[in-house]
C-alpha cells in the first residue's frame, strides 16, 4: 500500500481507503465496525472512467489488502463493477471467503 500511498498522497490514500472499506463486506465484523465509528475522511474525488485516480488507487488497495488477507485467513477482495450516483463507473470491493 506503500506505492498507493507515495502515489496518490495521505489525504486522498485515506479518503479512498476508508471508503473501500465502508463499501466492503468487513464492515460486517463486529470489530472493523467498532472501528470505523471512529474513522472520518471526505469522500474522494472520483472523475469517472475505467483510468481515473479513484479508480487506481482503489485498486492498488484493494490487491494490497487482498494479498494480506489471503495470505492471513483465505480472505480475498474479489473487485466489482458499480455505478455512482453520478453514473461514472468505478470499482467496488466485495471481501469474500476463498480465492477469487
Amino acid at each position: 500500500m506503500r506505492k498507493a500511498e507515495r502515489e496518490f498522497g495521505d489525504g486522498y490514500f485515506n479518503a479512498v481507503l476508508v471508503d473501500l472499506i465502508k463499501d466492503s463486506d468487513l464492515t460486517r465484523h463486529q470489530e472493523i465496525a467498532e472501528v470505523l465509528k471512529y474513522a472520518y475522511a471526505n469522500r474522494p474525488h472520483q472523475e469517472g472512467g475505467a483510468f481515473d485516480r479513484y479508480t487506481i488507487c482503489r485498486e492498488l488497495i484493494a490487491d494490497a489488502i487482498s494479498g494480506r488477507a489471503r495470505e492471513l485467513t483465505g480472505l480475498s477482495i474479489t473487485p466489482r463493477k458499480r455505478r455512482s450516483k453520478s453514473s461514472f463507473p468505478h470499482s467496488r470491493a466485495i471481501w469474500t471467503s476463498g480465492s477469487p
